[in-house]
């Protein structure tokens, strides 16, 4: 997975494994048509990963974000928040 979120994400951008499964990319000034973007492109190397041969497992994601908003500033742990409940959204089909 470490190989994939560093050909999918900019140089720019952090990449940072919260626990288990769960990573988190700070993306700096993006914005929300760029974070489309960028999820298609994950999504992408996820589904090119899985089409090459010789693995016995198949990689899964759920994706959710947050987009920082300057006149409404929030605390990163209110952005987190937010991005999980997303992501859980999109993992039971309720998300975009």
């Amino acid at each position: 997975m470490a190989q994939i979120l560093r050909q999918t994400f900019r140089a720019s951008d952090l990449v940072a494994r919260l626990g288990g499964d769960e990573f988190v990319i700070l993306a700096p000034e993006a914005s929300l048509s760029s974070i489309t973007i960028l999820t298609a492109r994950l999504q992408h190397n996820v589904q090119a990963y899985n089409a090459q041969q010789g693995h016995w497992y198949t990689l899964a994601l759920s994706v959710g974000s947050a987009v920082y908003d300057p006149t409404a500033p929030r605390s990163i742990e209110e952005l987190l928040a937010q991005a999980d409940t997303a992501m859980y959204a999109q993992k039971h089909g309720k998300g975009r």
